[in-house]
């Protein structure tokens, strides 16, 4: 009996730990908009590996969206969610570029159509700040990968980041 006690008593107090001090329990909901960028963040990793397969690709991935219109807005409550998406996305991009740079027109052209460049009217500063903190670990990767590319990546990265590499 007493451990019966005791174990109902720690599931209250994990309970209650899990609760914020209105007792209402957070959690925090997938954002189906941040799940849509994960998602088409992969189209850049599959066109690197096989150019030729860009259009099938983009295919494929419109079947999740068709653009970067059907994102907006992504500035709101799911920011944290959604900036962490872009960043993985982007940084996906980056290493993308690094393994087959031969395949960057193809590359632009998926990012273009899927996320659009960066735009302060529609990117947040909270949000250009936390899709850094994602994509920069992929860039130092990106360039570990292939150093060569440092350039190359940097254009990706101001147009798409508004972050410039150099500075």
């Amino acid at each position: 009996m007493k451990k019966q006690i005791l174990s109902i008593t720690i599931l209250m107090f994990l309970s209650l730990a899990a609760c914020d001090d209105d007792t209402t329990c957070v959690y925090e909901e997938p954002d189906n908009k941040a799940l849509l960028m994960e998602q088409a963040g992969n189209i850049f990793y599959a066109i690197s590996l096989n150019p030729g397969t860009y259009d099938m690709q983009v295919e494929i991935t419109s079947e999740l969206y068709s653009d970067i219109s059907e994102l907006l807005p992504i500035s709101d409550e799911a920011v944290q969610q959604r900036g962490k998406a872009r960043g993985e996305s982007f940084g996906l991009l980056f290493y993308s570029i690094s393994r087959n740079p031969g395949a960057s027109v193809e590359l632009d052209s998926a990012a273009i159509k899927f996320f659009g460049a960066y735009d302060e009217d529609i990117i947040s500063p909270e949000m250009e700040e936390i899709t850094k903190i994602y994509a920069i670990p992929w860039i130092n990767q990106a360039l570990s990968r292939n150093p060569g590319v440092d350039s190359l990546i940097n254009v990706f990265s101001k147009k798409y980041l508004n972050y410039d590499i150099n500075n």
